[in-house]
């Protein structure tokens, strides 16, 4: 399992976001990005089974409670990118914790 952290340089305007891997206790390659109109793209290189990939990874907040992230690897430096993780995050309101 990763759990994700991030750093925000003013400087630059952009993120560096940092994967957690729990197994072996390290940090992953960090993907480097920026939001731009509510969506944000930020991308990396890594090993994929043994082999270079450009990964991308986006985060989208279309609605109040609600956000998407999606992950996707390149082996063509960016031309064509598989889908390979998604998710959906669902934001509880205070009444839905209520009646749970």
């Amino acid at each position: 399992m990763s759990t994700p952290t991030g750093e925000y340089l003013a400087a630059t305007r952009l993120w560096s976001i940092h994967w957690f891997e729990n197994v072996g206790v390290s940090l992953g390659t960090p993907l480097v990005g920026q939001f731009t109109a509510g969506v944000g793209e930020f991308f990396g290189d890594d090993l994929h089974e043994g082999q270079p990939v450009r990964v991308r990874f986006r985060w989208a907040a279309p609605g109040t409670y609600n956000a998407t992230g999606e992950q996707a690897f390149s082996i063509d430096n960016g031309t064509i990118w598989e889908t390979n993780w998604t998710q959906i995050v669902h934001r509880s309101t205070a009444s839905d914790s209520q009646h749970q």
